[in-house]
């Protein structure tokens, strides 16, 4: 008899570095140019998306022409809002806090999409790892 252990198919780290930007009002801008050793460190929010969900994939699979035109430089407000809904998921396992305007606040577009691209990598490798697969994201980003 073979077992498959499902445990074991852990899936290789995949860690974003997001440094938390600091917004402070006038007061404390002063005040932290009076006395900067009082100034809070900076926060680096480490969030492993290896941990995405298969449900958060087949969404991601489904949206990804959407996504592919935003990497191009085409605004679509609908689009960026259902990435960052996208990314919003696939960041709560190591980042339960984590919100759409939070990562408004803290990237630029240009960091959003990214990340994004970071975050699916895996698909891609494993579409040319099988020819199916490529087919199928061929055709979803309509090539």
């Amino acid at each position: 008899m073979e077992i498959l252990d499902i445990e074991k198919l852990i899936p290789e780290k995949r860690m974003l570095r997001i440094p938390e930007k600091q917004i402070f009002n006038k007061f404390q801008t002063v005040f932290y140019q009076l006395f900067p050793k009082l100034k809070p460190k900076l926060i680096v929010r480490e969030i492993d998306v290896s941990q995405t969900s298969a449900r958060v994939t087949f969404k991601l699979l489904q949206q990804v022409g959407k996504f592919a035109k935003l990497a191009q430089e085409e605004e679509d407000e609908q689009a960026l809002e259902e990435l960052l809904e996208l990314l919003v998921l696939m960041f709560k396992p190591s980042f339960p806090e984590v919100t759409a305007d939070w990562i408004k606040d803290q990237m630029t577009l240009e960091q959003i999409v990214g990340a994004f691209q970071f975050c699916i990598e895996p698909l891609v490798e494993q579409t040319v790892k099988n020819p199916q697969a490529a087919q199928f994201l061929k055709s979803k980003l309509g090539r």
